[in-house]
């Protein structure tokens, strides 16, 4: 992870020991701010739902996505590849990278959810609204939406992403 980290500071015209130098201060920082967060954040509910979205048959990526168009289309593709296997991909459901980026500054985080089918009714995006928004308020998070199809579901969270030296090497 360092490399890449460093490595990317020296395309900046940064010195990699400088790089790293206030990278370990960061992450000290971090530590030391994450002992007075609670046992389970907000992000710690979000990442148990979409688990949980993925288990009941839905396509959520990564979760944050860039592209929503692309998500979508990557969602069909999965759909009609698992179809082939007997299995089925209820929808898709995801946030954007923007999202996420406003959501640390306080802004609620605005979920994109639907059918990969691209002809679908309005039943079936409300019953894959429905799920997303009971089991996010099933872990614990307090949703904002008026039952429309047209309506994204919206969520105000605490972000607090804590630093997990085992998950950052891994990714």
């Amino acid at each position: 992870m360092w490399d890449s980290i460093e490595d990317a500071a020296l395309d900046s015209g940064v010195n990699r020991v400088l790089a790293k130098s206030i990278l370990d201060t960061e992450i000290s920082n971090l530590k030391s701010e994450q002992v007075n967060w609670p046992p389970v954040t907000d992000n710690d509910h979000l990442e148990a739902a979409f688990t949980e979205l993925k288990k009941m048959g839905y396509h959520t990526g990564t979760g944050i996505v860039e592209d929503p168009s692309y998500e979508i289309s990557l969602a069909r593709k999965a759909a009609k590849s698992t179809k082939l296997h007997g299995l089925s991909i209820l929808g898709y459901v995801f946030f954007t990278c923007e999202n996420a980026e406003d959501a640390m500054s306080g802004s609620p985080i605005e979920f994109w959810y639907g059918s990969v089918r691209k002809r679908s009714s309005a039943a079936e995006n409300i019953k894959i609204a429905n799920d997303l928004n009971f089991v996010l308020q099933e872990q614990g998070l307090r949703t904002n939406w008026d039952g429309s199809e047209k309506s994204q579901i919206t969520l105000n969270i605490d972000w607090k992403v804590r630093w997990d030296e085992v998950r950052m090497v891994s990714n």
